[in-house]
């Protein structure tokens, strides 16, 4: 029941319309020292959680990090590079009955570490115990796994939007007052400005001062069709400050002049 999108800002893993069935190959306890090796893609997923260490997965410009308490997920053929220090960890290898879309390395640091960390052990345990019944019961260890990863991103997901929330209406409010800038945005969102900007456009498939430019030129084609105020007053009461640039603004997005709408 596990599938996988390329994206964490996404933040979710799962697909409750067509869930996945799945065969559990093997389960593992790992420990290595530091190395750098080439990985060709493999038969089969992985899901591990990092108990100590920490790694790094690439594959062309896309670089995953994992380090402590993190999980990760690594899809099937999936060619990578795998550089790490020190590393102990538990993996599950696992197929599944049909394909993913959109597969790529996951990663992610749950807030409950300790509870996954119990949970791999038992599973580990449970599956080279080899005891009656031990496949439907590491199997039912699985299956806890992917619910609490499930109630984790979901509610990740409902902090971001939440937080995104309150940006919006702040910029919506406040996108006509000139000295509104990223810096204050990210402040509200609680995170750097990089990771803002990031954020912004993977949710609006724009960057945020184009988002605001592209408010201030509909209110200022609204204020000049209007005939009420001069250019240098739309310019002012748009948030653009400047005449000059909302001229060149306008004539990018229409064509026209500021005047030709008067």
């Amino acid at each position: 029941m596990f599938s996988c999108y390329s994206n964490i800002g996404d933040n979710m893993i799962f697909d409750n319309k067509s869930p996945f069935m799945f065969k559990i190959l093997s389960v593992h306890e790992l420990s290595w020292n530091e190395s750098r090796r080439y990985t060709d893609g493999r038969g089969f997923h992985a899901l591990s959680f990092r108990i100590k260490g920490s790694a790094q997965f690439k594959n062309g410009d896309n670089v995953w990090n994992a380090g402590s308490d993190s999980i990760s997920f690594v899809p099937k053929d999936f060619p990578y590079y795998h550089s790490h220090n020190y590393e102990h960890l538990y993996v599950v290898h696992f197929k599944t009955d049909k394909e993913m879309e959109n597969e790529e390395i996951f990663t992610y640091v749950p807030q409950t570490p300790q509870l996954y960390n119990t949970l791999f052990k038992k599973m580990y345990d449970i599956w080279n115990n080899k005891a009656h019944g031990y496949y439907y019961a590491a199997t039912s260890v699985f299956y806890t796994i992917l619910e609490n990863m499930q109630n984790d991103l979901i509610n990740a997901s409902l902090k971001k939007t939440d937080k995104m929330t309150r940006v919006m209406e702040y910029l919506h409010t406040n996108f006509t007052d000139s000295m509104i800038s990223v810096a204050r945005l990210s402040e509200i969102f609680g995170t750097s400005e990089t990771y803002f900007r990031k954020t912004f456009k993977e949710v609006y498939k724009t960057t945020p001062l184009k988002y605001i430019n592209s408010l201030r030129t509909d209110y200022a084609l609204e204020l000049l069709r209007s005939g009420y105020f001069s250019v240098s007053q739309v310019a002012e009461k748009s948030g653009f400050g400047d005449a000059k640039y909302l001229s060149r603004v306008i004539k990018s997005k229409t064509k026209k002049s500021p005047s030709q709408f008067k």
